[in-house]
């Protein structure tokens, strides 16, 4: 992923002494990175008609602070409607605030909503993110959290560590029991080939609020989780959040310019192919030192 770069070199000056050490340079390229969007409760949800609710963007984070913070982001929600004439999202954009409510007079039986977030952070990155609603009779209003190696929580899950996903209920939640929740994951898109075995690869097996996936089962891609809810007092619901799983990469080529110097004068070139060229992957860089001693 190509961001746009920012090269700063910082320079010591010390006495002017001709006896003493020349002053060194060191040359740091300082990546402007993108923030990442987040609308709370997942990529898709249903809702009851005739009730309000909340679309949430507090959970997005400008990564280049040294603390995950959204204090500096700048967001911007537009909407559509599979109804016609809508009933709410008229004006583009819909809210340039965190969060913002719709109304219950524009929840109506039978539509559905088409929401776009984009967050802006101070250097000028942008990220995108979408959630789709559905209004339904007697649905629960379900909403998804990431609890471990999931965004917001981190950008890219790592398939190697344990996954957790969570559900909440919201609203009409009267006597729902952990039992009526059922999880599904599928890879996207979907796969015939793809298998997934719920007692082995899940610590709480397929129902409950809580889906933990072990760690080394899932291979680098995007799924998709979802939960369902079938009560048995005609309750029902749906959210979904799709995850982007990235590994350490395969690569085939990569050569460091020149292969040795000093830390704080030689600028070091790093180049390496990894196939396939265009998927996220993790990287990590080892320095060793004289002794033969190897850091991170």
């Amino acid at each position: 992923m190509l961001r746009p770069r920012k090269h700063i070199q910082l320079r010591h000056r010390g006495p002017e002494n001709a006896f003493e050490t020349p002053p060194k340079a060191c040359h740091f390229n300082i990546e402007i990175k993108k923030p990442i969007a987040v609308i709370s409760g997942g990529s898709t949800g249903t809702v009851p008609s005739h009730m309000s609710f909340q679309l949430n963007g507090e959970e997005s984070v400008d990564t280049n602070e040294v603390v995950n913070s959204n204090a500096k982001l700048k967001y911007r929600w537009r909407c559509t409607q599979k109804l016609k004439p809508a009933t709410f999202c008229k004006t583009d954009p819909i809210s340039q605030s965190s969060k913002f409510t719709i109304p219950a007079d524009a929840v109506l039986q039978g539509d559905e909503f088409h929401i776009y977030l984009t967050v802006t952070s101070p250097y000028g990155t942008t990220a995108d993110t979408e959630k789709v609603i559905t209004v339904s009779k007697d649905a629960s209003d379900l909403e998804l959290g990431c609890k471990k190696n999931c965004p917001p929580v981190i950008d890219v899950s790592n398939h190697k560590l344990v996954t957790f996903v969570e559900v909440t209920c919201h609203k009409n939640c009267d006597d729902i029991r952990e039992e009526f929740y059922k999880w599904t994951i599928e890879p996207k898109p979907k796969s015939a080939q793809f298998s997934f075995d719920y007692n082995k690869h899940s610590r709480n097996g397929r129902t409950g609020s809580k889906f933990i996936i072990e760690k080394n089962v899932l291979k680098p891609g995007t799924y998709t989780i979802s939960v369902e809810l079938k009560s048995d007092v005609g309750h029902h619901g749906l959210a979904s959040i799709d995850l982007e799983f990235g590994a350490p990469a395969n690569v085939k080529e990569c050569k460091i310019i020149p292969e040795s110097g000093d830390t704080l004068s030689t600028q070091y070139q790093l180049k390496c192919i990894q196939d396939p060229p265009n998927e996220r992957n993790f990287y990590e860089l080892f320095v060793k030192d004289k002794d033969g001693k190897m850091s991170a």
